[in-house]
């Protein structure tokens, strides 16, 4: 395997250089997606440095999703990652999830599994649900895309409604079904929010990545047509599978959403909050 020389008197630390001569084995096409990859002592004595800083760079590039260790067998070229575009229309009356869509056009297998319901009084989620009595619930799911775990998703609603939704849960549209099924079409998103973080190790465990992975977080609260909120989501999706694209609507498709006003969340956060806007006022 070839490797780019590495110079101890670069300004760039050497683990990088290591990192970026790996990195041109497999661009350069050395190594394949599914090749081994040579032992780091191998690495090491090719390279002429130490063992933990070819260890430090092989750690980057697996954290980066270049390589994949598997338990026992060695570290590999993992396939080419293709973050799958989400496309989010900016219409308020849009309540079933866009990923579906994106799904289902792709013709994926796909599944979201209900792992765990159980009460949970967090008074942050309490608050936003304008819920001063009874049990607050929460549901967490997984959606499986061909048996790969994408994305983990944290659903908080009353325990009564959180009951039917256990019950009907489907593991195509997750909670919607039962929602769906209560209020009909009278379900309007008050606002979406989009951040990204670190897995946590808990996280990470469920998602099957490193413990620090980057992940797409995407957050929301649905109401009733009266205003009175119905669900708290939080969603956190694998960075490595994802992208979210916003579509701003033409003029001719009348009123819509806009990000019009930007608040804080009240723990340092900030969030574009929609507001509606007449056709009259987007032509300009």
């Amino acid at each position: 395997m070839r490797h780019e020389p590495v110079r101890r008197n670069s300004a760039t630390p050497l683990y990088r250089q290591a990192r970026l001569s790996i990195l041109s084995s497999i661009t350069g096409g050395d190594l394949s997606p599914g090749d081994k990859l040579p032992s780091v002592t191998k690495l090491a004595a090719e390279l002429g440095i130490n063992r933990l800083t070819v260890r430090r760079a092989v750690e980057e590039l697996t954290r980066e999703g270049v390589l994949l260790v598997r338990q026992g067998a060695g570290t590999f070229v993992a396939e080419p990652r293709r973050p799958m575009p989400v496309t989010i229309s900016l219409s308020p009356g849009q309540l079933r999830d866009h990923l579906r869509h994106e799904l289902d056009a792709r013709e994926h297998d796909y599944r979201d599994v209900l792992l765990e319901h159980s009460e949970d009084d967090n008074p942050d989620i309490r608050r936003e649900l304008k819920m001063t009595r009874g049990k607050l619930c929460r549901l967490d799911s997984l959606l499986l895309v061909g048996g790969e775990p994408w994305m983990l998703s944290s659903s908080w609603v009353s325990w009564s409604l959180s009951k039917t939704i256990a019950e009907n849960w489907h593991e195509r549209v997750g909670p919607y079904a039962a929602l769906e099924q209560k209020y009909s079409d009278s379900l309007l998103m008050v606002w979406r929010s989009f951040s990204a973080e670190a897995a946590t190790v808990g996280d990470a465990e469920i998602l099957d990545v490193p413990a620090g992975s980057p992940l797409l977080v995407r957050e929301g609260l649905t109401s009733d047509l009266a205003g009175e909120p119905v669900l708290r989501t939080r969603r956190r999706a694998r960075g490595d599978r994802f992208t979210f694209v916003l579509r701003y609507p033409r003029p001719d498709e009348g009123p819509r959403l806009t990000p019009a006003t930007i608040v804080s969340t009240g723990d340092g956060d900030m969030r574009a909050e929609p507001e509606k806007i007449e056709r009259s006022s987007l032509v300009r």
